[in-house]
């Protein structure tokens, strides 16, 4: 596995993760 993609796929899980998160917070107001 390219060590480069592996991060790259590591970031878009993270921001993801984060745009989820967010949702979350908006959805509970």
């Amino acid at each position: 596995v390219d060590p480069r993609k592996a991060a790259v796929a590591a970031a878009i899980a993270r921001v993801q993760a984060k745009k989820a998160a967010q949702q979350q917070v908006v959805n509970e107001d």
